[in-house]
């Protein structure tokens, strides 16, 4: 009996402190862009730090995009592609866009290509983020291998500066 109710109670506690952003449910899907979570996605969140993986077909076995606020008008941007065989190419373009109140606007691009290689990926600090403003990354992932070629594209979730 002590078990069960032991049990119970840390199952109480976990639900009402876990932060309430985690159960609320967005609805204004164009703010979020890739906000479906299909079979092979997975997701993270937190207030400062988005992550969205998904495992692909052929030639690409994960791709991963994220972004992440890190103080003083600062943000990490990160991209990353396994493979599951060293391919020819691995391409990498991750894309910054900040939300202007109608769309989303691009403020920045960086790009990377890595040759014979089964991963690759792009980190990069961001100076200049406005506090109060809302921010995404889409990675776009591409890979080639003996005249194959395979695309893939992930958008994070968006985080507003602090």
């Amino acid at each position: 009996m002590k078990k069960i109710f032991s049990a119970l109670l840390l199952i109480f506690l976990a639900a009402i402190l876990t932060p309430q952003h985690l159960y609320a449910q967005e609805n204004k899907a164009n703010l979020l862009g890739e906000r479906s979570l299909t079979e092979g996605y997975t997701i993270s969140r937190n207030s400062t730090n988005i992550i969205i993986n998904r495992v692909t077909s052929d030639l690409l076995q994960l791709t991963s995009a994220s972004l992440m606020d890190l103080g003083d008008q600062r943000l990490r941007v990160y991209g990353e592609a396994y493979t599951f065989d060293i391919v020819d190419e691995i391409r990498i373009e991750l894309r910054l866009q900040r939300w202007t109140g109608s769309s989303w606007d691009t403020i920045k691009t960086w790009k990377t290509t890595q040759y014979d290689d089964d991963s690759a990926d792009l980190s990069i600090v961001y100076y200049g983020a406005n506090k109060g403003d809302k921010y995404r990354v889409i990675g776009y992932y591409t890979v080639y291998d003996n005249g194959k070629k395979e695309t893939d594209q992930r958008t994070t979730e968006y985080i507003v500066v602090k």
